[in-house]
């Protein structure tokens, strides 16, 4: 895998619920694929959402601790805010797939569930998942929020 330049990533996949079960899987339930459309109004409160966040670096590149926040509409600050401790994690080495192939990097990769229950939209936007590393900041993922279809708004019936 070439990160052609990139030291830092990540992914989140946004659901309505985490999971762990025996054998050490997991099952992520109801995952978003792009949007989530309400079909009530807002405020619109979730019994559970959830954040299956995956961030990758490549050794010796990043530096520091990091802070996770996530930000919801509506909300003037980030409405989760969690201080990442990196240097033990960073300690513990880089993971390399099982090839001996000279082109498949090696990088440290950090898995963050996060389960919040209840979770309150208070308008339509973008759920946002950043990781900061002081200026530096990682974009880890983002979620549209949509409202109901108003009316004269509505999808044409197929």
């Amino acid at each position: 895998m070439s990160n052609a330049g990139r030291q830092s990533w990540g992914t989140t996949i946004f659901c309505e619920d985490i999971r762990a079960e025996i054998g050490g899987k997991i099952t992520l339930v109801g995952i978003y694929t792009g949007e989530l459309i309400s079909q009530a109004p807002f405020p619109l409160v979730l019994p559970k959402f959830g954040f299956w966040i995956n961030y990758f670096e490549v050794p010796r590149s990043m530096s520091g601790d990091g802070k996770l926040y996530t930000s919801l509409p509506g909300d003037p600050k980030p409405s989760i805010e969690s201080d990442i401790l990196m240097e033990q994690f960073r300690s513990q080495g880089g993971h390399k797939a099982d090839t001996d192939d000279p082109e498949v990097d090696l990088w440290n990769r950090l898995l963050m569930p996060i389960v919040v229950a209840p979770l309150v939209l208070k308008e339509p936007g973008r759920i946002l998942v950043r990781l900061h590393f002081g200026e530096t900041v990682i974009r880890l993922g983002a979620l549209p929020i949509k409202g109901p279809p108003t009316v004269g708004n509505e999808a044409p019936a197929t």
